[in-house]
């Protein structure tokens, strides 16, 4: 949704949507921002046209087959780092899922690691496994790393050296340089 992505900003006269965000003024660095709750916030989200539009656009989206994969990955991401939310590792573990569902790579590893750390729910190495595997299948380099030492160690399953050797190599001719 590109009409969201840019922003012209005034020093002397920031938008307005910004304001009611708890944003900084572009009149010195801000290295950290503070966590906004003011109800201000919650109205603009409400009632500006572009949250509404956004949120429009989205229900379009899933009306017609699916949300995009990556948004509950990144869903995901803010959820289980507490970026603007509140950290919830079980909201994070939902989509997660949900993103490895519709056959995301990143969010099938992510819920592979948090499956593994008992994050969000049980730990569940068998799980993991399978996820690891899912993962590296659909060509994310950490999922490949992380299934060939699964298969390598017998970790949630049996060992197996030639297929943690196969996702070795192709996790090291990927990039991954561990």
């Amino acid at each position: 949704y590109s009409r969201a992505l840019y922003v012209f900003r005034k020093r002397s006269m920031p938008d307005p949507t910004m304001i009611a965000f708890d944003a900084p003024t572009g009149d010195a660095t801000c290295t950290r921002r503070p966590r906004s709750n003011s109800p201000l916030a919650a109205l603009t989200s409400l009632n500006e046209p572009i949250f509404v539009e956004a949120a429009q656009a989205m229900a379009k989206s899933e009306a017609l087959g699916g949300a995009n994969k990556e948004m509950y990955t990144i869903l995901g991401r803010l959820y289980a780092e507490g970026h603007g939310v509140s950290r919830d590792l079980t909201l994070a573990r939902k989509y997660y899922g949900d993103a490895a569902r519709a056959g995301d790579g990143e969010g099938a590893f992510l819920l592979g690691d948090m499956a593994e750390k008992g994050s969000g729910g049980p730990a569940d190495l068998a799980e993991a496994r399978k996820l690891y595997q899912f993962a590296a299948e659909r060509g994310h380099v950490g999922g490949m790393a992380m299934a060939g030492f699964f298969l390598d160690t017998g970790r949630g399953g049996p060992r197996d050296d030639a297929g943690a050797r196969k996702w070795y190599a192709a996790a090291a001719e990927a990039g991954d340089a561990t």
